[in-house]
């Protein structure tokens, strides 16, 4: 929301490092989801 709407360049900032922070824990959950359903089998 504060990309599309806020208007102040710090606060849109701190959203752009949060949103990428949470793509590289996303992406090393999903991998370790991956991981553990191949050792299911």
């Amino acid at each position: 929301m504060e990309l599309d709407k806020g208007k102040d360049p710090q606060l849109q900032a701190m959203a752009k490092e949060i949103i990428a922070a949470q793509k590289k824990e996303i992406a090393q959950f999903d991998q370790w989801i991956e991981q553990y359903e191949k050792q299911k089998k």
